[in-house]
């Protein structure tokens, strides 16, 4: 599943919805990991922070890439990685799990 890593932070850029219907997509997440274990059906939310796309067309890029410690926003080949690993048998332990895949978003102020 893709979440947002607003599902867990506070910095809603004033987008009130957002946030908390990403949540719902992490709990949602845990509740049909918990269901489907039993059919052998591993289930994990991916939470990408920023990334090119329709929805963040509108901002500046650059600005954007500050806000991540790795000083760059996401590529679409890291959420593709992430997903690969999770579906090949490296991630066969793995299941209810959020990932966090934000360049260092979330350590902001930490």
């Amino acid at each position: 599943m893709i979440s947002s890593v607003a599902a867990v932070s506070v910095d809603s850029m004033m987008a009130y919805s957002y946030g908390p219907s990403k949540a719902a997509v992490k709990q949602l997440c845990k509740e049909l990991a918990k269901d489907l274990l039993g059919d052998h059906i591993l289930v994990n939310t991916i939470g990408p922070a920023v990334y090119k796309s329709n929805m963040t067309k509108a901002f500046d890029l650059k600005q954007m890439a500050a806000l991540h410690t790795v000083g760059r926003i996401g590529k679409h080949n890291d959420i593709a990685g992430l997903a690969i690993f999770l579906c090949s048998k490296a991630g066969s332990f793995i299941a209810g799990t959020y990932i966090s895949l934000d360049g260092g978003f979330l350590l902001r102020g930490s």
